[in-house]
């Protein structure tokens, strides 16, 4: 397993080591998974997401409460890759944890942040959103690797983090890029805009509860 992989798997890990002490054993498992395109209908709190349009499903794992989806975009390499998106939730190390048991969005975001700047020579972290959405506490932060030290490249990150009420969701979008000097990206403002756009439009949801409310063509059957 290349590092650069071990590092997109690595928001679970850091999740569990949050909430490890706070877990209850011996309740049932709740799994939510990502809703992409092509998931069956289901009812209660759910992610609502699709992937970049004519991206295709690379990887996908489910075990131990943690569900896991990525895409890239056609003909792209899952080691060699430049442009991923992936989708995630969790309940914890396989129970069911609720709301007040789940990480903090921002300090989940952090952990993850200091991860990654153990990984690059030259990082920087933004904080662009942090607050509500649809009443679920959220936050949304621009990760950028100057030059990771495995993989030898730049890596941009936009990461939106979401506390719901039985799981915890991360979606993360990167590009890979030439490694840089600087504090300018080798990405166009217009390019950031649309990922940024892109994170606002995905959402958490759930039919059973009012103040989690999901869109009137989402309530029976999710994107």
């Amino acid at each position: 397993m290349t590092g650069t992989r071990t590092a997109g798997r690595l928001t679970a890990s850091l999740a569990v080591s949050l909430t490890a002490s706070l877990l209850i054993a011996g309740c049932g498992t709740h799994d939510v998974p990502p809703t992409t395109g092509d998931a069956p209908a289901v009812t209660g709190e759910r992610l609502l997401a699709v992937p970049p349009p004519g991206w295709i499903r690379t990887f996908e794992m489910n075990e131990a409460g943690v569900r896991l989806v990525e895409f890239m975009p056609p003909g792209g390499n899952t080691e060699q890759w430049i442009d991923k998106v992936s989708f995630e939730s969790f309940n914890g190390a396989g129970g069911n944890a609720g709301g007040s048991e789940l990480p903090d969005p921002i300090v989940l975001i952090q952990h993850i942040a200091k991860e990654r700047e153990r990984e690059c020579a030259g990082f920087e972290d933004y904080n662009t959103f942090s607050g509500f959405e649809n009443n679920y506490p959220t936050s949304v932060r621009l990760l950028l690797c100057h030059r990771n030290k495995v993989s030898g490249r730049g890596e941009i990150s936009m990461l939106k983090s979401v506390q719901g009420n039985s799981d915890f969701y991360v979606v993360q979008r990167t590009r890979r890029v030439e490694p840089y000097e600087g504090r300018q990206p080798p990405m166009t403002n217009e390019e950031m805009g649309l990922w940024s756009l892109y994170l606002r439009s995905i959402s958490v949801c759930d039919d059973a509860r009012p103040e989690h409310p999901c869109p009137a063509s989402q309530s029976a059957d999710p994107a």
